[in-house]
């Protein structure tokens, strides 16, 4: 991903019971700016999930917390002091996948800049 910045993210909501249950089950492909968000939610799972991804734990106010960058299938991940949860597509070994190096990262700076945009426009969170 580098040099590369996410232009806008492209997130489904999971908030239904079914969305929420399904995430990204199933789903073979996913472009470097879509992924599904878990409002409320404090760990994820990739049981029967085909790809590895990138799960980023926010703060109530969308702010970075913890980041796992390639969660492989049938895995789970869990932060305490998550308040949403964030999967897209795994980050590239790039940055040696030390997760310090990606949260500042240009790239991950982008996309913290787009998590903040995305709350202030779709998400409340109480």
């Amino acid at each position: 991903m580098k040099g590369h910045k996410p232009s806008q993210l492209r997130l489904s909501m999971a908030t239904s019971f079914w969305s929420r249950l399904k995430g990204l089950i199933g789903v073979k492909h996913l472009e470097h700016d879509e992924g599904i968000c878990f409002p409320q939610c404090k760990g994820v799972h990739t049981f029967f999930m085909h790809m590895p991804i990138t799960v980023i734990f926010c703060d109530k106010e969308g702010k970075i917390i913890q980041i796992i960058p390639r969660l492989k299938p049938w895995s789970w991940a869990y932060c305490a002091q998550a308040n949403i949860v964030i999967e897209i597509a795994p980050i590239t070994n790039e940055l040696d996948n030390n997760p310090q190096d990606i949260i500042n990262s240009p790239f991950m700076q982008s996309l913290q800049m787009n998590i903040y945009a995305f709350f202030h426009c779709h998400l409340v969170i109480k």
